[in-house]
């Protein structure tokens, strides 16, 4: 069975040729209050993140709410998640 990331080319490519997969990540990029939507709150909770006012509650949210990956909740992860709630996008690995 193949261990992929929600969201990755991995993932649509088991998706569509129908390869049995398991999820490494359980949690949706951007999808920080865990709802399977990316939405206004998502970015409000970014924000806050990003200004130090609040800590992430779990491993998860801050997983889900460091889009680029790099280990830090900054502006940079914020912005993401507002444009791609701006443009109703969902937001992928690269």
């Amino acid at each position: 069975m193949l261990g992929v990331y929600r969201d990755t080319a991995g993932h649509k490519y088991s998706v569509n040729n129908g390869f049995e997969f398991e999820l490494l990540n359980k949690f949706i990029l951007g999808d920080i209050t865990g709802d399977e939507k990316l939405d206004t709150k998502d970015a409000l909770k970014a924000v806050a993140f990003a200004k130090k006012s609040v800590d992430p509650k779990s491993d998860d949210e801050f997983k889900a709410a460091d889009v680029n990956g790099d280990g830090k909740l900054d502006s940079k992860d914020a912005m993401v998640i507002i444009n791609a709630v701006k443009n109703k996008k969902t937001i992928t690995l690269k």
